[in-house]
């Protein structure tokens, strides 16, 4: 299934990304790294959930045929509408009476983030720690694009939801040897602690799965560039690298110890501060919003 068509509708107020497609060399040696089982496939039901949530056009109606031919999709679907931040004092006794409550733009991403965390994620462990912080970058991106009013937030969602998706697709190939270069991250940094072991790192794991995926460009940038400098601010990249800092400030998704990672992405956080200063007093109380943000809506994605 082809997913790009969807994004190149998206315009979410940004430059084209420079997405750059990854030379044969590398595939390969990335492919030889991971080892036999290569990378995985997707899940069709997580893609037929991408098609809807990346399509523009897309409706209620479209989400409802979906949701009610999953019965354990059609309970949580209906767990949230009914949840306390949705709810509006009338019980929602179906799903299209709980979608009208959640509105399309949320449904898209419960829809996503439920069938990529039954793929993804575990309940214990350094992959449960990468799906959660995963999940609050995604949180976190939908969130800023709102605040910027930019268009088409559930496209922010999905691109920080899938932002590190390299990191997983490691771990699920290589475990305990993965397990190494993540305690190391916490004081180096990731990006480091992969390339100090391999001769590429996770953002290029990302774009090779995202174009295998056959992802949209825009989400593949967003994958290959979050970690770029002199972004477009408001660019889904710089958005997603944005709301990946901040998940970082905030020691989402960390174990304990991770307190180097912590402070680099508080003091990287700086370089935002311009732009953060028109909508938050300040950098503390940015991240004080964002953290109760995060809070507020985690445990519905989770």
């Amino acid at each position: 299934m082809v997913f790009g068509f969807f994004f190149k509708n998206s315009d979410p107020k940004k430059k084209s990304g420079n997405y750059t497609p990854l030379n044969r060399n590398l595939r390969q040696v990335i492919l030889s790294t991971l080892g036999n089982r290569g990378l995985p496939a997707m899940p069709a039901n997580a893609q037929k959930a991408f098609a809807i949530a990346t399509n523009p056009n897309s409706d209620l109606k479209d989400l409802q045929e979906v949701i009610e031919s999953d019965e354990a999709l059609s309970s949580r679907i209906l767990k949230i509408s009914n949840s306390v931040y949705y709810d509006r004092g009338k019980g929602s006794k179906n799903v299209a009476e709980a979608l009208t409550i959640i509105g399309l733009a949320e449904a898209k991403t419960f829809l996503s983030s439920t069938y990529l965390n039954q793929f993804f994620s575990q309940s214990y462990g350094v992959r449960a720690l990468l799906w959660h912080h995963d999940v609050a970058v995604g949180i976190l991106a939908k969130w800023l694009a709102e605040i910027f009013q930019l268009k088409n937030s559930e496209l922010f969602f999905l691109a920080g939801l899938m932002h590190d998706v390299g990191k997983i697709i490691l771990h699920m190939r290589l475990g305990a040897d993965y397990e190494k270069i993540f305690e190391r991250a916490g004081t180096v940094g990731f990006l480091k602690a992969e390339t100090d072991v391999f001769p590429f790192d996770h953002t290029e794991v990302g774009v090779m799965i995202a174009e295998e995926w056959r992802f949209g460009e825009e989400l593949k940038s967003a994958i290959q560039n979050h970690h770029k400098q002199n972004l477009d601010f408001f660019s889904i990249e710089s958005i997603t690298q944005l709301a990946d800092l901040t998940a970082h400030a905030l020691g989402l998704g960390h174990p304990r110890g991770f307190f180097g990672l912590q402070e680099q992405a508080k003091k990287q956080l700086e370089s935002f501060q311009t732009i953060l200063d028109k909508n938050f007093e300040s950098l503390s109380h940015y991240l004080k919003e964002a953290s109760q943000h995060y809070a507020d809506l985690y445990d519905l994605y989770n």
